[in-house]
Formats: structure tokens, sequence, C-alpha cells
């Protein structure tokens, strides 16, 4: 689960989770519609360790993940492509590597993207590149470690020639 695999025991609050007689909705850190489906994840500087699930490619309703902060360390799982309301993506300031998946790219309202003070590499996705605002997309936000040296964990930047910030 999710919970297991960031290391939830150990968070700054894990208040709530886990519970099984309470809703998910009242878990700290999470948000929900109306109708009980989880819109938003906001767990920066929890002090989450581990990885993120794959699992949380079936909150297909959710819209903002904040993860800033952490140490959550190995890659960003492709399957964050099945949210096809996701506005809002904050993972910067973590220990993940690898590539940025280009599944990333198919998230149609994407808006904001943070991924900076990680340790990723590789080529920013065509496919991310194509949703900028300046191209029709909607994303005006797409920040990461590019400038073309070397990151604080010793690996090479992502080469980016769409970031907004470098």
């Amino acid at each position: 689960s999710f919970f297991s695999g960031a290391n939830g025991i150990n968070w700054e609050n894990n208040e709530n989770w886990n519970e099984s007689e309470i809703s998910i909705c009242e878990w700290f850190g999470v948000s929900c519609s109306q109708s009980g489906q989880v819109t938003e994840l906001k767990l920066k500087g929890n002090n989450m360790f581990g990885t993120i699930a794959t699992e949380i490619g079936l909150l297909t309703a959710l819209s903002y993940i904040d993860f800033d902060s952490n140490s959550l360390s190995g890659s960003i799982p492709s399957e964050l492509g099945n949210l096809v309301s996701l506005r809002h993506l904050e993972l910067d300031s973590n220990r993940l590597t690898s590539t940025i998946p280009s599944e990333l790219g198919s998230l149609k309202d994407l808006k904001e993207v943070y991924l900076q003070e990680n340790n990723l590499s590789g080529i920013m996705p065509e496919e991310l590149c194509a949703r900028s605002d300046y191209l029709g997309g909607e994303l005006d936000t797409l920040i990461t470690d590019c400038e073309g040296g070397v990151n604080e964990f010793g690996g090479e930047d992502i080469s980016c020639s769409c970031c907004t910030t470098c």
C-alpha cells in the first residue's frame, strides 16, 4: 500500500491513516469530493521515505499531489499517467531517480509540475513538452534540474527544452 511503501508509520503526521473505521477523507493530508473520491494528497515535509506506490494511479479523481520535501526514492510511477484529473504535481526535494515518465504527457489538464532537487536524468519527454501553454496546452509551470550540469546527488541533470525554470 501507499502508506507502508512510503514508511507511513514514521511520518510526521499520519493521523487516521490505515484506521479502517475512519473515512479516507478524514486522513491527514487527504481531501475528497462530495462523492468521497480522493482529489488531493498534500503530504509536504511529512518525513515520507520509500517509493511512490503504483496504486496511486487508481485514484483517477486526484487533481493535486504535493509530496515536496520528503525523502521519497525510486522512480516516478508511469501510472501517474492514469490520473486524468491531475492539475498539480509537486515531487520536488526528494530522492527520486530514473527518467520522467512520458505518460505524464497524456494528462491534458496538467498545469504545474515541480520535479527539481531530485536525482532524475534523461530527456524531458516530448509528450510532456507538448502540453506547454505556449503550444496550446494547459501546462504553464515545468521545473526540474536542467542546467546541463551535475545535480546535488552527483547525477546528470535533465535535458529540457521546454522547462519554464531550471
